[in-house]
Parts: structure tokens; sequence; C-alpha cells
């Protein structure tokens, strides 16, 4: 066994990487939501596509 404050150390490093990729990957959610809201804004893309590509970012049914 090792030192139980270096296990610690270890174990919050690793929740902090893993808190970490969660909120780039919400990021990136939600920086391709605001690309279709944009689209839609402009007259690219009708709603109905805007809501069917949200739907598949967040990995909605």
């Amino acid at each position: 066994m090792g030192d139980p404050l270096v296990e610690a150390a270890r174990r919050h490093i690793a929740h902090d990487h893993e808190v970490e990729a969660a909120l780039v990957a919400r990021n990136d959610q939600i920086q391709a939501i605001r690309g279709c809201l944009s689209l839609y804004r402009s007259g690219a893309i009708p709603a109905s596509e805007a809501l069917v590509q949200i739907a598949q970012i967040v990995g909605a049914p």
C-alpha cells in the first residue's frame, strides 16, 4: 500500500480529469446547438431541421 495522502491526491486528480472531460463534452454540445440556432436564425435551415439536429446533438430519440 502506498501513502494514503498520495492515494487520495491521485483519486482527486483523476476525478478532476473526469469532471473536466465532462465539461468539455458539454461545451462542445452547447457550441453545436448554438451553431444550429444560428443557421435557423439566418434562414439557412428550417426550424424542423434545427430541431432534428439539436435532438441528435443531445442524443434524444
